[in-house]
């Protein structure tokens, strides 16, 4: 929790590392979120869990797309690191 707290004030900051940051927690979520789907896959039964963090996880598909767009954004804003 404290990365992800992190990472959004770098992130509002328009930091690089920020930007490493918040594509460091997208793929934690897509890491976490692929096992339980896999597990739950494998034994033919999908949870009510995890149809309603599935929005979530579509959210950070979509983040980490928007990031990798504006990602110059971030590396030309860059000069003021701390």
């Amino acid at each position: 929790m404290p990365f992800l707290i992190a990472g959004a004030i770098w992130l509002h900051k328009q930091w690089l590392v920020g930007w490493l940051a918040a594509q460091m927690a997208n793929a934690l979520w897509w890491y976490s979120f692929t096992f339980i789907l896999i597990r739950e896959l494998s034994m033919h039964n999908i949870r009510p869990g995890t149809i309603v963090f599935l929005p979530f996880a579509l959210f950070s598909l979509w983040s980490a797309w928007y990031l990798w767009k504006i990602k110059s954004f971030f590396w030309q804003t860059d000069t003021n690191v701390v």
